[in-house]
C-alpha cells in the first residue's frame, strides 16, 4: 500500500504539472457554458466514473450532458471524452463527429502512446488532459506482472482540478 499511495502522488505530481492545460480547458469549458452550449461527456469502461461525478454529482458541472448520437452538436458545445484508449475506435468516432460539427473536443486519457498502425482520437483534440497512468503502479508478489492501475482515480483527480478551476472562472463571471 505505501509503495502504491507514493505512486499515485507522483501522478498527482504529474497531473498539477499540466496547470496550463488544465486553465485552459476550463475556459473552453465556461465559454460552452455562457454562450449557452452544452457540454457532452463520452466515456469508456471505467472512466465512466468521471461522466457520473460530471452529470449527477455534488460537484457536477453546470450544463453537462451524457454523449448520445442523438444530440446535435454546435460550435458552443464541448465534447469531453473519458477514455483510457488513445487508440479507441469508438472514441474516435466521436471526436470526428464533434469536430465536423465544430465542437471543441477535450480529452482525459492515459500516458499509452499509440501504436504507428492504429488511429489516435487525440490528435483532433483542443486539449489533452493525461492522467498518467500507463501500466500497473506495483510490481505483484511474481514480479512479472503490474498491478495497480487507477485510470478512474486519476482521471477523477483530472476532473477535479479543471472542476475548481473552472469554478473559479463561474464564479468570476457572476461578479
Amino acid at each position: 500500500m505505501k509503495m502504491f499511495f507514493t505512486q499515485l502522488q507522483g501522478l498527482a505530481k504529474d497531473i498539477e504539472d499540466q496547470e496550463d492545460i488544465i486553465e485552459d480547458a476550463a475556459r473552453l469549458l465556461a465559454m460552452s457554458i455562457v454562450s449557452d452550449g452544452s457540454v457532452y461527456w463520452y466515456s469508456e469502461g471505467e472512466m465512466d466514473g468521471i461522466v457520473t461525478q460530471a452529470m449527477t454529482g455534488d460537484d457536477g458541472i453546470p450544463d453537462s450532458k451524457r454523449w448520445s448520437e442523438a444530440h446535435s452538436l454546435s460550435e458552443q458545445d464541448t465534447v469531453v471524452i473519458c477514455s483510457k484508449w488513445r487508440d479507441s475506435v469508438s472514441a474516435s468516432d466521436v471526436a470526428k463527429r464533434a469536430e465536423e460539427a465544430g465542437a471543441t473536443v477535450i480529452g482525459i486519457t492515459s500516458a499509452m502512446s499509440v501504436s504507428k498502425d492504429k488511429h489516435d482520437w487525440t490528435t483532433g483534440a483542443e486539449l489533452l488532459l493525461v492522467n498518467g497512468v500507463s501500466k500497473g503502479l506495483i510490481p505483484s508478489e511474481d514480479g512479472e506482472t503490474r498491478i495497480g492501475t487507477p485510470h478512474l482515480l486519476a482521471g477523477l483527480h483530472v476532473y477535479y482540478t479543471l472542476f475548481f478551476v473552472l469554478r473559479d472562472i463561474l464564479d468570476d463571471q457572476m461578479a
